[in-house]
């Protein structure tokens, strides 16, 4: 698939997830001329599907509000309600890039399965979510493909695209600097010139690994490793 064609797909397949009745939704943004950047948004705990995307005003089994009702927009129905004028002036706006699930069929009760379920399509753990699909497909513009700052992740065989921060603020610490001063014993790091040499001998290391395989396996993992040098220093910068 073309670099063109290929951005198209995941344009709109993954418009397909925005404000979905999955366990996550991701927001599309188009900063200036550059790549799509797409955030996916992971919302935990249990909620009721009546409250907004399934209007069974019409089902006698169903106990909707009763001072809700049906509302529509582009042709999505949904519960309106006062208590929730978001939902509403939302779909107004973007309808036309929304797709609505009403229901889906995960075969478990257990909430981790489920969700790996929904997200990967599989309970295994060794298939990707989206995240590290759309990712791994732009791997060589990125630094980060995917960084991960909260919410679970599934990267599957993908896990090179995967960066993790931590859900405790790291990141921000790590940006502020402050993160240094958050353990118990302070560590300085080496200067410069060390700095250099050390990421010298790292690359130097991976590149002979890498021609000493000898089982595919190995062979994939340490080819996606020889840029890793590269890219940390760079990322460093």
């Amino acid at each position: 698939m073309g670099h063109s064609s290929r951005r198209q797909f995941l344009g709109g397949a993954s418009a397909a997830l925005l404000a979905a009745g999955l366990p996550g939704g991701r927001v599309l943004a188009r900063p200036g001329q550059g790549l799509l950047r797409f955030v996916f948004v992971f919302a935990q705990g249990g909620w009721d599907p009546t409250r907004v995307f399934a209007a069974q005003f019409d089902n006698p089994n169903v106990d909707m509000e009763p001072d809700a009702g049906l509302a529509q927009a582009g042709g999505i129905p949904f519960v309106d309600h006062a208590d929730r004028p978001a939902v509403g002036s939302f779909l107004s706006r973007w309808h036309a890039n929304t797709v609505v699930f009403n229901g889906l069929l995960v075969r478990s009760l257990a909430h981790e399965v489920c969700t790996r379920i929904a997200m990967t399509g599989s309970p295994s753990g060794l298939r990707s979510d989206w995240a590290a699909l759309l990712a791994d497909a732009e791997r060589s513009e990125f630094l980060l493909p995917n960084l991960v700052i909260s919410a679970p992740s599934y990267p599957g065989e993908r896990g090179v695209s995967v960066a993790r921060t931590g859900g405790n603020g790291q990141l921000g610490g790590l940006l502020s600097g402050d993160l240094r001063d958050w353990r118990d014993q302070g560590q300085g790091g080496p200067n410069r010139p060390a700095e250099a040499q050390i990421d010298s001998f790292l690359a130097r290391r991976v590149e002979a690994r890498a021609l000493a395989s000898r089982s595919a396996p190995a062979r994939a993992l340490l080819d996606a490793l020889v840029p890793a040098p590269a890219q940390a220093a760079a990322l460093k910068g």
